[in-house]
């Protein structure tokens, strides 16, 4: 009776250590499952980067074909940068269409909802013919993690324009950050874009893009959520701005 008693105790413990050991790779499974849940990438905690290269039309840009062609998934995606990492393209200023749709994520994977698109021509009437974009940005070397392919155009902005409204709608439940940066390589005056959320009182974020290869010297607006209006401006006095990466970080 003793053996059989001491017998059945072994099972016991040979059965519940099994048990133990599935339910943890249970557990495991499903945590490592919601972090894959997202376009089919991994991400830390939900995080999710995009990065826009506003030019793309300059010698060298990164391409998967032609400038401005779309990619067999329809995707704003431009190619991968030397680190690895996908770009979207927006390749002029032009107003009321979409200017970024089907955005793809650092890791590849596409992020549905989030569309870009302005309300004027940040050319302003410095010009009736160009589609607001100049190829005379920073190509001396990297910034930070972005390549000379992104810095080396930008989005220009003229003081003629006044105020200038992106509208932006973020993906449902989720929460973006948005940094701006940009540089001009020339002589000669400061040339200061500032940002705002619309519904800010006024402009407490703006950078100086004169050859700016300063990887903090950017703006950044955090708490984005919907459809949200964002102005922006060449500061007061001034008369151009650039705006050569956006890079939106989604929670």
């Amino acid at each position: 009776m003793g053996c059989c008693r001491s017998f059945n105790w072994v099972l016991k413990i040979y059965y519940m250590k099994w048990f133990v050991v599935i339910l943890f790779l249970l557990v495991y499974q499903f945590s490592y499952s919601q972090q894959l849940l997202i376009n089919g990438n991994t991400y830390t905690n939900g995080t999710q980067r995009i990065l826009i290269d506003l030019g793309g039309n300059g010698t060298g840009d990164i391409s998967l074909t032609d400038v401005g062609h779309m990619t067999p998934d329809n995707s704003s995606r431009i190619g991968q940068d030397v680190n690895g990492r996908w770009w979207n393209n927006i390749t002029n200023g032009e107003p009321s269409v979409t200017l970024l749709a089907n955005a793809v994520d650092v890791n590849g994977g596409l992020v549905s909802g989030l569309n870009i698109s302005l309300d004027k021509w940040p050319r302003g009437t410095f010009s009736t013919t160009d589609s607001s974009m100049n190829f005379s940005g920073w190509t001396t070397a990297a910034v930070g993690d972005y390549p000379v392919t992104a810095t080396e155009d930008n989005l220009y902005f003229h003081s003629t324009a006044g105020v200038v409204t992106m509208t932006i709608t973020i993906p449902a439940g989720k929460t973006a950050s948005i940094k701006f940066w940009g540089s001009r390589v020339t002589t000669g005056t400061i040339r200061t874009l500032q940002v705002k959320k619309s519904t800010d009182g006024s402009y407490t974020q703006q950078y100086d893009a004169l050859n700016n290869s300063t990887y903090t010297q950017s703006a950044t607006l955090t708490g984005i959520t919907g459809t949200a209006q964002i102005n922006m401006q060449v500061q007061s006095g001034q008369t151009f701005a650039h705006l050569s990466v956006m890079d939106i970080t989604l929670n």
